[in-house]
């Protein structure tokens, strides 16, 4: 990391970040964002932070295996995923019928970009089978898959935060996500 122009109001914060071995548990939930167990590593490549918000970065996130690990998702974290990547976070079908049975699936892998360019954030699968683009791909029978239904989706950047408040919001106030 560097630190430009420091006297000035337009300074900025620029560089690249290596992340290894980040184990999920402790901060999804230290997030409210529901409990995601496993681990991941990853990069923020051409990162630049000016006026205390990021204006670009790249994220890169993917799986880390971790021998006795399990690799879990519960039902909140996936409607919190769902909701980043389309606005939309309830998802009644995780609540009905067999499923309803099921607090968390199993998930095999996580591979993932978060690209913000120019106001705007895309968020990208990089699992890509079967002619789809997976944010998680499930694991056995009882596990899930995340798809990006729409890959060349982008959204400004203050719609991302919004989507990130209700995130916060829905967690202090105890209920389900708000699909406004």
């Amino acid at each position: 990391m560097k630190l430009v122009q420091p006297f000035s109001v337009e300074r900025r914060f620029q560089g690249d970040i290596l992340f290894d071995h980040i184990n999920l548990e402790p901060v999804t939930q230290l997030f409210s964002f529901g409990k995601i167990s496993g681990f991941v590593q990853g990069t923020i490549e051409d990162l630049s932070i000016g006026r205390d918000y990021p204006e670009r970065f790249r994220l890169t996130l993917k799986t880390q295996e971790v021998a006795g690990v399990p690799k879990k998702i519960n039902v909140q974290a996936i409607e919190n995923v769902s909701l980043l990547g389309t606005g939309w976070g309830e998802m009644g079908g995780l609540r009905t019928g067999i499923n309803r049975w099921f607090q968390e699936y199993s998930y095999r892998e996580i591979g993932l970009t978060c690209t913000l360019a120019k106001g705007r954030v895309s968020l990208r699968g990089t699992i890509l089978e079967e002619g789809l683009e997976f944010l998680v791909r499930k694991s056995g029978l009882t596990g899930i898959d995340i798809i990006n239904r729409n890959p060349e989706n982008e959204i400004d950047f203050s719609d991302m935060l919004e989507r990130i408040r209700r995130i916060q919001k829905n967690k202090a106030q105890g209920g389900k996500n708000d699909a406004k």
